[in-house]
């Protein structure tokens, strides 16, 4: 009898943890990020990415929850000509890994920004205003920017007094909207070039 208990125990905690796998991001496994092709992962609030954020007109600051095991770079921007890029990240992006997702809230727009390395030009898309924490998936496929190895990832204010949480951006080669479930947005930016030249590290002397 007791047997049996048990083993009816096991299966339902093995039958809901298969339903809330697909909407939590934090109970994706290792097997399953190679599944789906996983090339790159930032963590914003580590000391490597974090440290690499050349801020101008931003504070920056690494922010946690003990409680719920959480840690986020937050970024707030001064004014809407505020930008903060990495020299650094990203590292091993090509041209058949269009799949961004990054995990972020903000209280207005921000632009996701980086260097095309061919061609040289600042490239962005824009992420909507986001208050509550949420995972947004990016398909790159069509937009022009993302043709190649790309540097100099960076983020840019679309208006005065933007504060933005960052946690983390995975970068895929196949499309990973089943880890992360139906509470995940997608954006699907078309062909364009920024305006802008700006997040862009300035010149060594």
């Amino acid at each position: 009898m007791l047997r049996r208990i048990v083993t009816g125990v096991t299966i339902l905690v093995l039958f809901a943890s298969v339903l809330v796998l697909p909407t939590a991001a934090d109970g994706i496994s290792l097997e399953q990020e190679t599944e789906y092709g996983l090339v790159e992962e930032l963590h914003f609030a580590s000391s490597g990415v974090y440290s690499s954020l050349t801020c101008h007109n931003v504070e920056k600051s690494r922010e946690s929850s003990a409680s719920e095991g959480l840690s986020w770079c937050l970024l707030r921007f001064g004014d809407r000509d505020s930008y903060v890029y990495s020299t650094r990240y990203l590292q091993n992006t090509y041209e058949d890994c269009p799949y961004v997702v990054i995990r972020y809230s903000s209280n207005a727009p921000v632009r996701m920004t980086w260097v095309g390395t061919f061609t040289g030009e600042t490239y962005s898309v824009e992420l909507p205003t986001q208050t509550e924490t949420v995972t947004l998936m990016i398909q790159m496929q069509r937009h022009m920017g993302w043709n190649g190895k790309i540097e100099t990832l960076g983020f840019a204010a679309v208006q005065d007094e933007t504060v933005v949480s960052l946690q983390w951006l995975k970068v895929y080669t196949e499309n990973p909207y089943e880890l992360y479930g139906e509470t995940t947005g997608v954006l699907f930016p078309e062909y364009s070039l920024s305006p802008q030249t700006k997040p862009v590290p300035e010149p060594e002397t």
